[in-house]
């Protein structure tokens, strides 16, 4: 239920990916940071890039044609991953509107050619509008504060979307009477080296040492993920699971114990780890990126530095020795559930 308002806002919210049936995680977080805005007392109206044809520049042609045709009689223009489709705003005329430039993932981390242009279009578009950029975290709040030289109070904070926690939630008591006692680590990332999939390789032998049975939900794979596909069909201990639907997928997060999180790359906030904390199940992460702002140790999980010999068996122990004891949820539902995005939004928009 949104709150009441007085003041109902339009919002056109942009992303370059949407979620569907054939691929419901794709731009999944754009549908909830909607859902938040709608929450918050907003109108939302959605334009995004669809896959209907098989090339990929056919489907960008046609975003382009639609933004460019686009009526832009809203209040608010919200653009996630704007670095994918800059140039139809490069051109197009825009004044007296709020901007929300929503960063998310590698687009500000990495060296990226279009970066100069896609600052450039930014600044354009500032002279005339009131601009507002959100990162996901703390730790990717310094990216945009570098790419857009801005000092970092200017920038908002926000996880992109939240957690649906009246969706991702813990098995009841009845449930968790017949769940196994054998301790099942999951691993729901792409089997990638960016995920963390060589870090995989070598934890493996602490975690059949420890006696625990690791689940694998692989969602894409690269060379070394084929890698470890292969060598998990020897392994008694490694299972390997299809990409599941959401329903399935929450299912997967209440049958484990722990959840891994490695990734090797810079990782602007996490989703896969929020949503198995909602469902009760704590999380065993690298002490890098925006991971420590949310595994909270002896509440929500504990982290290990990879590089360091011993750290990961010594997290592992903590955690398996006091299951019972961590409450991954009441984080879920302090700082990253839908209604305190929705909180957020009222706050920085004015609804």
């Amino acid at each position: 239920m949104s709150w009441a308002t007085h003041n109902l806002k339009t919002v056109l919210l942009l992303n370059n990916a949407f979620p569907s049936e054939e691929d419901p995680k794709a731009g999944a977080y754009v549908k909830r940071i909607g859902e938040c805005l709608e929450l918050a007392g907003a109108k939302v109206n959605y334009l995004y890039l669809s896959n209907t044809f098989g090339s990929k520049f056919i489907n960008y042609l046609l975003f382009y044609a639609r933004i460019f045709l686009r009526d832009l009689n809203v209040d608010v223009i919200y653009f996630n991953h704007y670095s994918f489709y800059s140039f139809p705003f490069s051109i197009r005329t825009i004044k007296d509107k709020t901007l929300v430039f929503h960063w998310h993932g590698l687009e500000l981390t990495t060296p990226n050619p279009k970066k100069t242009a896609v600052v450039r279009t930014v600044e354009k578009l500032s002279r005339r509008n009131k601009i507002i950029h959100i990162a996901p975290s703390q730790y990717y709040r310094r990216f945009v504060s570098q790419t857009f030289q801005c000092p970092d109070r200017e920038i908002e904070v926000s996880a992109s979307g939240g957690v649906d926690i009246d969706f991702f939630t813990p098995r009841s008591l009845a449930e968790e009477e017949v769940k196994t006692r054998k301790l099942k680590v999951g691993f729901a990332s792409g089997l990638n080296a960016q995920k963390g999939v060589k870090l995989l390789g070598k934890l493996l032998t602490d975690l059949v040492a420890m006696g625990c049975e690791l689940q694998v939900l692989a969602y894409s794979t690269d060379s070394y993920g084929r890698e470890f596909l292969k060598f998990a069909e020897n392994q008694n201990s490694v299972s390997v699971l299809p990409k599941l639907d959401s329903n399935r997928l929450r299912e997967f997060y209440r049958d484990i114990d722990i959840l891994l999180f490695i990734p090797a790359a810079p990782e602007s906030l996490g989703l896969t780890p929020l949503e198995a904390m909602s469902c009760g199940t704590p999380v065993l992460g690298v002490n890098k990126y925006a991971i420590t702002e949310y595994i909270v140790p002896g509440v929500s999980g504990e982290t290990f530095c990879p590089d360091a010999p011993g750290e990961f068996k010594e997290a592992l122990s903590r955690l398996t020795n006091s299951l019972e004891g961590y409450a991954p949820r009441q984080v879920i539902e302090k700082s990253f559930s839908m209604n305190s995005i929705a909180t957020f939004y009222k706050s920085i928009l004015s609804f």
